[in-house]
């Protein structure tokens, strides 16, 4: 018979295997994504605890709901502030630095990423150089 082991049972194996091993879990710095980010179990009490729509894996939103306009902002806010920083520089340097090192690549990076599609922030006002 298959024994069946869900999450917090890897957790639990974890906690009390994992330093006879070298492993210890920095519980600060992991996430617990419920829809109403509500603690059920004293396990993962420690865990920061988030609800879906503020939920973001590897730097991209995982719902369009507030960590999706969070994202975006502070992309906006990042490239407003280049782009005033970019005029003191040639143009084709401040391309070269736009396109390569500021914020430009982690917008590109949330735009393939997640489903932006008719976000206000995406609009001509809202996200523009």
């Amino acid at each position: 018979m298959m024994m069946r082991y869900t999450n917090l049972c890897f957790i639990i194996i974890i906690i009390i295997i994992g330093p006879s091993y070298g492993l210890q879990l920095n519980l600060s710095k992991y996430e617990a994504i419920s829809r109403t980010g509500a603690v059920h179990y004293a396990v993962i009490g420690g865990f920061q605890q988030k609800t879906t729509d503020s939920a973001m894996l590897l730097g991209a939103p995982l719902s369009t709901g507030s960590a999706m306009s969070d994202c975006l902002q502070a992309c906006r806010d990042d490239l407003t502030r280049a782009v005033k920083r970019l005029k003191l520089v040639q143009a084709h340097d401040a391309l070269v630095l736009l396109k390569n090192s500021l914020s430009a690549p982690k917008l590109l990076y949330t735009l393939r990423s997640a489903c932006c599609v008719d976000h206000d922030l995406l609009n001509a006002q809202g996200l523009r150089l």
